[in-house]
């Protein structure tokens, strides 16, 4: 793990801040798994988001091309947004701010939270039908789906230790990340079970016949949806937030200290990055074209 220069460092500082001000102790901090979320559907490769920092300045959304180029920065305020996600359209953007899920049109307009709850959300991800998956940190963190607009939410995880929810691409099922690896749920919650005990930070395949993980900061990892046939793509630590692209022929992860954008193809070929500089880049999304 980067210590040095640790994008995520601000989301564990936000969330230290939502416990103490739910009353929770430290300790729980520590026991919650580390929070990532997405989603990838299927289509045409599009842009890339993802999140920015310099030092220990505010955090922003910017998106740029697959290549790196045309980079443009998405949100504007002082405060930290993070943890983007592409809608199955590739029209809007769920993210965090500062404790509440917010959503924005992909060109970053419109930015508006859809929580207030005095909790910490995170992890947004989208359904297909345009529905929101996210976690929610009260006496431990579980994932709840609500309504793109916040209403009609629903609790699906009570074990306390759930986060990083990834929605297969018919929206049938919801991988996740718990203290002890990935988890596998229908979509209303039922049939949980593990299929991997080291991994963290799932996301589907496009067309949902495989998941892409890290293991806690050693490398990027696929398997098949049903935790067979595992496989490490990246020799390096400290590669993180692995994303299927929406033909499902490369990967998008962050590397490096500086943290950077990079791209590989799914078999972890020709990996190469898309960002560059001293700011530390983290938790890439690759929506469709629109």
């Amino acid at each position: 793990m980067e210590a040095t220069h640790d994008i995520k460092r601000p989301s564990r500082m936000s969330l230290a801040l939502g416990l103490a001000i739910l009353g929770l102790p430290l300790a729980a901090l520590m026991a919650l798994p580390v929070r990532q979320a997405r989603a990838a559907f299927p289509g045409r490769n599009g842009k890339i988001v993802y999140e920015r920092q310099l030092g220990f300045g505010p955090i922003h959304i910017f998106a740029t091309n697959p290549e790196g180029s045309h980079r443009r920065r998405l949100t504007h305020n002082r405060r930290r947004d993070f943890a983007p996600a592409f809608s199955a359209n590739g029209k809007r953007i769920a993210f965090e701010r500062f404790g509440d899920i917010a959503v924005m049109r992909a060109n970053g307009s419109n930015p508006h939270r859809v929580t207030r709850s005095g909790f910490l959300d995170s992890s947004p991800a989208f359904t297909p039908d345009g529905r929101i998956v996210f976690s929610r940190v009260t006496n431990g963190e579980d994932i709840y789906v609500m309504h793109a607009d916040g209403s009609h939410r629903h609790r699906l995880t009570h074990s306390g230790d759930c986060a990083s929810p990834a929605v297969s691409p018919n929206g049938r099922r919801i991988a996740f990340g718990r203290f002890r690896g990935i988890w596998v749920m229908r979509a209303d919650g039922s049939h949980q079970r593990r299929v991997d005990r080291l991994g963290g930070r799932p996301n589907y395949s496009p067309h949902g016949k495989r998941i892409t993980f890290d293991r806690h900061f050693r490398g990027i990892w696929v398997m098949r949806a049903d935790g067979s046939h595992t496989h490490r793509l990246t020799e390096r630590d400290g590669d993180s937030d692995p994303a299927f692209s929406p033909n499902g022929k490369r990967i998008v992860f962050y590397r490096g200290n500086p943290q950077q954008i990079w791209v590989m193809r799914a078999d972890g070929s020709h990996q190469h990055p898309v960002t560059h500089g001293r700011a530390d880049s983290g938790e890439p999304d690759w929506g469709v074209r629109h």
